[in-house]
């Protein structure tokens, strides 16, 4: 599940603010990762959306970790 606002500033009115968790059962443990990300219309074809992730782990031996990233998409 998940929500996302879109123009909350009123001089950006096409940049998106989303927040999202997952939850998966997994055989010998279980993964749950919540997601925020903020997507901006930098320029008439440029959008850049950055995105930080928080993974938990739990039964496994695989650490808990904390990821970023950025996606950029350009129109032509």
């Amino acid at each position: 599940p998940g929500a996302s606002y879109k123009g909350r500033v009123e001089q950006r009115p096409d940049d998106v603010l989303g927040l999202a968790a997952a939850h998966a059962e997994l055989s010998g443990g279980s993964e749950s990762v919540i997601e925020l990300t903020y997507r901006t219309q930098a320029t008439r074809r440029l959008r850049l959306q950055p995105d930080l992730q928080y993974v938990r782990q739990r039964g496994t031996d695989i650490p808990n970790a904390w990821l970023v990233g950025l996606r950029a998409t350009i129109e032509f």
